[in-house]
């Protein structure tokens, strides 16, 4: 479970720390596309945010909270608080460091496509790993060209699918993500983060990134 929602923090991060306007039809390589989500939000260099997080396991329903903070190139730290059994794996402390161009390095596109889906236009892209240790193997996305942030993604593990989709609001200059509604049906469990109460370009200790 912890993997899950470290490889979603990837994606946030990715267009949180890296907006640009494309109405143009021809197919951008995998690199473009790279290059295009770097560059979202460029004068961000650190934030910080408070988030709600609210799941569903089967009938049961959970309420606790987490902490993250953030800063480039790409460091992430979250800390949850009181967090139900569950997600206890999480542990109350976890940290990754990754960079949109680590996907380049680790991934190679299959599909890149426009489709027209929900009433609007977006460009899908279908990547596969390119080594037999890349997790998940394959992964989905669906990337909004007139801002360059992430919509959609699907991550394809082997127990099942990981089900993402972002909704964004402008905060100061800033597009970041608002709401997050996460769902792995394999697990019968779907959860609803909220983010409130953004801090942008703060000064954050070094010993915050450190897990105790």
């Amino acid at each position: 479970m912890r993997g899950w929602l470290q490889l979603i923090l990837v994606a946030v991060l990715t267009t949180s720390l890296t907006v640009g306007s494309s109405a143009q039809l021809p197919v951008p390589s995998l690199e473009d596309v790279v290059q295009r989500l770097a560059a979202v939000n460029a004068s961000l260099e650190t934030f910080r945010v408070e988030q709600e997080v609210v799941a569903s396991v089967l009938m049961f329903r959970f309420v606790f909270g987490t902490s993250v903070v953030a800063s480039r190139p790409a460091r992430y730290h979250v800390i949850v608080h009181d967090a139900p059994w569950p997600f206890n794996s999480l542990g109350k402390e976890f940290g990754l460091a990754a960079r949109p161009e680590d996907v380049l390095a680790q991934y190679s596109a299959r599909t890149i496509v426009w489709k027209d889906e929900d009433g609007r236009q977006w460009l899908y892209l279908s990547l596969e790993g390119r080594h037999a240790d890349v997790n998940p193997p394959r992964v989905e996305a669906h990337i909004d060209p007139s801002r360059w942030l992430v919509g959609k993604t699907e991550f394809h593990y082997t127990w099942g699918g990981l089900l993402a989709e972002y909704r964004y609001a402008l905060y100061d200059r800033y597009y970041m993500p608002e709401v997050l509604f996460v769902r792995a049906p394999s697990f019968f469990l779907s959860a609803t983060i909220r983010h409130h109460d953004y801090q942008f370009n703060i000064a954050i200790p070094e010993e915050e990134f450190g897990t105790k």
